[in-house]
């Protein structure tokens, strides 16, 4: 039997870039299948000189600034995860105002904080959410404006390397970053009529949100990361290597 495998559901760049953070681990030790494909869309920033901050959940928008007008990185952002505030130190941004793993937690620091009345801010996002940032504020006295950035499409089969890998029992462990990715793993499943072929196989999970979607599929076999982030999501990986 050939050495077994992790397999890395995210979009490509994120897939690679998490293979690249694993420290101690070699590329052959991963299987790389994105379950969702980012488009990004023909749109562009509104007038730096309207808004006072900026909203960012995902890496995706981050794409956003190149070539932007530097006044926008001279703006305060609040974000969700490390790897955002990364990516936009990497584009020249100087104000990080706060971070937080999830949506809804770093809603909780903004109201928490306070000081925000009569703000104007900017939420870059997807097309698709799994939790909505303005609706959540919309009592907190801040306007928010909406500007949608990317698209994840989910895909609707397996590649053909994956199914090879799973009829070769080659693969210990399949990650899953987010409840979109999940799901779109379930309908591929359903599509390759697998779900036999999953028994022996562990469920890497970013939070127990991910988890509710896998019951079916996975049973017991599920784990769910102390942190819900890349961070977290790296210590499990590297625990199955």
């Amino acid at each position: 039997m050939k050495s077994q495998k992790i397999v890395i559901t995210r979009p490509e760049a994120q897939g690679r870039a998490f293979i690249e953070h694993i420290e101690g681990c070699h590329s052959s030790e991963f299987l790389l299948e994105p379950l969702l494909d980012i488009q990004f869309l023909s749109v562009s920033l509104p007038d730096s000189n309207s808004y006072d901050g900026v909203i960012i959940t995902s890496i995706h928008s981050v794409d956003i600034f190149h070539s932007a007008d530097p006044a926008w990185l001279k703006k305060r952002f609040y974000c969700v995860g490390e790897s955002v505030a990364a990516a936009l130190r990497d584009k020249g941004a100087k104000n990080i105002s706060l971070i937080a793993p999830m949506a809804n937690e770093l809603v909780q620091k903004i109201i928490k904080q306070g000081g925000f009345e009569n703000s104007h801010l900017l939420y870059l996002r997807g097309k698709d959410i799994a939790f909505d940032v303005k609706s959540a504020l919309k009592d907190a006295d801040i306007k928010i404006d909406e500007l949608v950035c990317y698209e994840a499409i989910a895909v609707t089969k397996f590649s053909d390397t994956f199914i090879r890998a799973l009829n070769n029992h080659e693969i210990a462990a399949i990650t899953f970053f987010s409840k979109r990715t999940a799901l779109a793993f379930l309908e591929c499943v359903r599509a390759s009529n697998i779900q036999n072929k999953l028994k022996d196989i562990k469920a890497l999970c970013i939070s127990d949100g991910v988890l509710e979607c896998l019951h079916s599929v996975f049973g017991q076999n599920i784990v769910v990361s102390d942190t819900p982030d890349a961070d977290g999501m790296s210590r499990i990986t590297r625990s199955f290597i």
